[in-house]
């Protein structure tokens, strides 16, 4: 078969895209156990940028992949294979199913975890919206070729092939499902049973995704650290928290900071009043 340039830059743009909407849970977590998140944060807005606008400095067409392959075919005769290789060329990219579907759970999954990472303070509101936007944008830029290839194989009288993969969607499945392990020293009874009451408190979910602040998730942690006497030594009469077991826990870093910060206002974060009746 004669060279295609025109598709080979469509897919070269198609498979950078599709790398970096499918990296959007790792980046998540990179922003999540970074020292400073909104810098991490920051860094990840400027990379989603970059390729939206790498995506659209792509000035190729649907008229044009579908000229270059009437180009290349002999004769009519050879449109269905010249079709078919185009459409295994385009599957071969692996874009996900979900960029399809705005309402899929995967897309929703993306959303709440960075509003959550705001509702915690780990970025700021226009941080969650960048990359919220940014994640949208990318994603509909696939989608438009997705639609426009499938038309192309149409006008050349061939049904469509899947050009989809349920790769990431049935990953966002599994990890969903997946319960997550508790560290060693909250795997007791005890420790078990204030962690299902927070759970129907609505301070997280089954899977332990804070849902509230990062403030009160490191008053949430000092309690329970206190209560089950995790601390090793003492620090101005008082029990050290233990940190580490929270913050696997939660997938989220520098509690002890967060306690700091709310010390140094003089007042216990909003909803402290809610934990406490977990002790009772």
């Amino acid at each position: 078969m004669k060279a295609t340039p025109k598709t080979d830059e469509v897919i070269n743009v198609l498979e950078q895209a599709v790398t970096v909407i499918n990296l959007m849970e790792h980046n998540i977590r990179e922003i999540e156990k970074a020292d400073i998140p909104t810098d991490e944060a920051k860094d990840v807005i400027n990379v989603y940028q970059s390729n939206l606008d790498y995506c659209h400095s792509c000035k190729v067409t649907a008229k044009d992949v579908y000229d270059e392959y009437w180009e290349i075919c002999l004769n009519v005769d050879s449109l269905p294979k010249c079709a078919k290789a185009m459409a295994v060329r385009f599957e071969n990219v692996g874009i996900p199913v979900w960029v399809c579907d705005p309402h899929s759970d995967y897309i929703k999954q993306i959303s709440n975890k960075i509003w959550r990472m705001e509702q915690q303070g780990v970025i700021t509101k226009s941080q969650a919206s960048d990359l919220m936007c940014l994640f949208d944008l990318l994603a509909k830029w696939v989608m438009v070729w997705v639609f426009r290839v499938q038309n192309i194989l149409k006008e050349m009288g061939v049904e469509p092939l899947p050009i989809l993969t349920d790769k990431s969607e049935e990953t966002g499945d599994e990890t969903k499902n997946k319960p997550t392990p508790l560290p060693e020293v909250l795997n007791t009874n005890e420790a078990k049973s204030i962690l299902q009451k927070a759970i129907n408190a609505g301070f997280c979910d089954a899977n332990y995704q804070w849902g509230k602040t990062k403030a009160l998730l490191a008053y949430f942690a000092d309690r329970v650290s206190e209560y089950l006497e995790l601390g090793k030594g003492e620090y101005d009469g008082k029990a050290k928290t233990s940190w580490k077991p929270f913050e696997s826990l939660f997938g989220i870093s520098g509690l002890s900071g967060a306690k700091r910060d709310y010390q140094k206002t003089g007042t216990l974060p909003d909803g402290y009043k809610d934990v406490d009746t977990l002790f009772e």
